[in-house]
């Protein structure tokens, strides 16, 4: 008899959200309450954003190395031994990209997947991570290229189902409705949300 196959919790995923760059004065009144972007970080999505993308973009990246090789991806990586899940997720942000994120969310969700070499499901807790409009990545070694997308042509790059699922799950939660308060993750050292 089996004992079954074992879970193991390893590892992090960051979905990096940046909202429209706004290129002239004109763009910065925006008529249409629909489209109006919110002032304040907390708040960082646009209300009642039901149909497109209203500008906001997901950072993906493309792996450069082995493991994966040409598969775009969000960022991600391992948790090293006596890290939290949410000090991953910096560490490898600003490890992939240098980004600095404005404010962090648990995005309420895990990516679980079946990794056959080591008869294990994996599950990653996944983060959200707003920067600022106009912020752009430095690439590590671990990615040839990167592109600011919208959620239709993410859907399309990601190969995996389950990138997939969590795309669609945080694109409702964090972008078509204002994410909750209780999944904030305060950064230590940030001057904190709102700004």
């Amino acid at each position: 008899m089996s004992d079954g196959i074992p879970i193991r919790a390893c590892g992090v995923s960051v979905l990096v959200l940046r909202p429209r760059v706004l290129s002239n004065a004109k763009d910065k009144v925006l008529s249409n309450a629909k489209d109006k972007v919110l002032s304040n970080a907390k708040d960082k999505v646009l209300s009642n954003a039901k149909d497109g993308d209203d500008g906001w973009r997901v950072l993906l990246l493309r792996r450069a190395e082995t493991h994966l090789l040409g598969v775009w991806s969000y960022v991600s990586g391992g948790i090293e031994p006596g890290e939290r899940g949410w000090e991953a997720a910096l560490r490898e942000l600003s490890e992939e990209t240098s980004l600095v994120p404005l404010d962090l969310f648990s995005a309420d969700v895990c990516e679980q997947f079946y990794e056959p070499a080591v008869e294990q499901v994996i599950v990653f807790p996944v983060f959200v991570a707003l920067v600022a409009a106009g912020a752009e990545p430095i690439l590590n070694h671990e990615h040839s290229e990167y592109r600011w997308v919208t959620r239709g042509e993410a859907a399309v790059l990601l190969p995996f189902a389950a990138q997939r699922n969590t795309l669609r799950h945080v694109w409702a939660e964090f972008v078509e409705h204002p994410p909750l308060e209780y999944l904030r993750i305060p950064i230590p050292g940030a001057p904190g949300p709102g700004v």
